[in-house]
């Protein structure tokens, strides 16, 4: 009769693991699985505030006060007081330009050895290696260019003929050039007669210091040409390398 005690297998209370089984709380994990303050980051995303290109003006003048300062800078350039000027105010619209032209001209004015000279030459390289092609845009598009800067202007250009003659205005508005190294003017396409130097020699040069041909071959026209060149500057320091 003992034996016949076997109901105590009634294991419901096992079975009964509804509240194992009832893990709302794990499976809906609604926290978690709702992350949009995470995934939706329009602070991280929105990095136009750190991709300023807007913010940074070409040298190019934007703005008829902007134009009258380049054209002071170009008009007297062994004075630096409009660069400065000029400096400050590019520094005021947020255009790194302006830093650039501040501290060339602070390095100009540092005597050889001077401690300060590697510290600024970083700050000017950096400044020049992240900002160059927007500067040169100024002067319009010249494959293969060379650029000069000295006290944070192009001061000495070298550039194919066919370029100078296709950018001279945007060239010599945008920066007070004294130096112009032209190259391949056998190659240019435009002539008068039969030079192609006659057309160079006939842009506004009275300001440029040195100019100097590179690359090419001169023929008889051109040395014409440089005899009845009415630029004197041109004239006296033209010479074919």
């Amino acid at each position: 009769m003992a034996k016949a005690k076997k109901p105590v297998a009634k294991k419901p209370a096992a079975a009964k693991k509804p509240a194992a089984a009832n893990k709302p709380a794990t499976a809906n994990k609604p926290a978690a699985a709702n992350k949009p303050a995470a995934a939706n980051k329009p602070a991280a995303a929105r990095k136009p505030a750190a991709n300023k290109p807007a913010a940074t003006p070409s040298v190019a003048p934007t703005s008829d006060r902007q134009a009258q300062f380049l054209a002071d800078i170009i008009a007297n350039i062994d004075d630096k007081r409009p660069r400065l000027v000029y400096a400050d105010l590019l520094q005021d619209l947020g255009d790194p330009r302006g830093e650039f032209i501040a501290l060339a001209c602070a390095r100009a004015d540092l005597p050889e050895g001077d401690s300060r000279i590697i510290e600024l030459d970083g700050q000017i390289d950096a400044l020049l290696k992240k900002h160059k092609k927007t500067w040169a845009a100024a002067c319009g598009e010249n494959k293969g260019a060379r650029y000069e800067y000295r006290r944070g202007f192009v001061e000495k250009i070298s550039l194919d003929a066919k370029d100078l003659l296709a950018n001279a205005d945007k060239i010599f508005a945008a920066e007070p050039i004294e130096e112009l190294n032209v190259w391949k003017i056998d190659e240019s396409p435009t002539k008068r007669g039969k030079s192609r130097l006659a057309p160079i020699l006939e842009l506004p040069l009275h300001r440029i210091r040195r100019l100097s041909l590179a690359r090419c071959k001169l023929v008889k026209e051109d040395f014409e040409a440089i005899a009845s060149a009415t630029t004197e500057v041109a004239l006296a320091s033209a010479s074919a390398m």
